[in-house]
């Protein structure tokens, strides 16, 4: 049966089954059992941890203990970064376009609406990093985010269980525009730039905020 099934739908599969049978002895020596909703979103966890858990090694790393480095001549990177403000309901999003000299080309902070799901957030910055710099007219784009849960699930062609999917869809839709692309995820020491923009609690575009100055100049290798 399993070849004529994928390889994730065959996992998913033992594991409804797995998580079934486990219920079945629960109902038949302990007279109680999950409801279905709740077997599912068991289920739903195992598949996102274990995915997560495989595709560790596959998302491209930076070194941790390294400054943001430029990218090669003729591309630009982008890094992203959001914050969610539960107690306003908002998000914060930071964008920030360098070129391979290092030079900022481009800052962005934006402050909208939003549920609190952090992965959500830190989706929405790397798609709002996207739409911008088609808008601009770049081919050659490095995305940069210290979100690892997100990056992993761009970089998969498997399942993705995240509330955000809808936008991770939109963002391999948008990016196969590129002549080349590639999404990396770094630690935040080395974001600390996109997330400084996260907090400046406005709409503002522009070259590179005052109050992100000295970041900037401790951020690079």
């Amino acid at each position: 049966m399993s070849n004529l099934i994928s390889s994730e739908k065959w996992k998913l599969l033992n594991m409804v089954l797995w998580i079934t049978w486990k219920n079945r002895n629960e109902a038949w020596n302990n007279s109680s059992c999950s409801i279905p909703l709740s077997a599912f979103m068991v289920v739903k966890r195992m598949l996102l941890e274990w995915t997560s858990t495989l595709n560790r090694e596959q998302v491209t790393l930076c070194p941790r203990n390294s400054g943001w480095t430029p990218p090669e001549i003729g591309h630009i990177k982008i890094n992203s970064d959001a914050a969610v403000f539960s107690n306003s309901f908002c998000r914060g999003l930071g964008l920030v376009f360098r070129d391979s000299s290092g030079h900022v080309i481009l800052c962005q902070a934006t402050i909208e609406a939003s549920s609190p799901d952090i992965a959500y957030a830190e989706a929405a910055a790397i798609l709002a990093g996207a739409q911008l710099a088609i808008s601009m007219g770049y081919t050659n784009v490095i995305f940069e985010s210290d979100a690892m849960i997100v990056i992993q699930n761009i970089n998969s062609v498997g399942i993705c269980f995240l509330s955000c999917k809808e936008i991770i869809f939109r963002i391999k839709a948008l990016v196969s525009a590129f002549d080349s692309y590639s999404f990396i995820f770094l630690p935040r020491a080395t974001n600390r730039l996109a997330h400084s923009l996260t907090n400046l609690g406005c709409n503002w575009q522009g070259r590179l905020p005052s109050s992100s100055e000295n970041v900037a100049s401790h951020n690079l290798r």
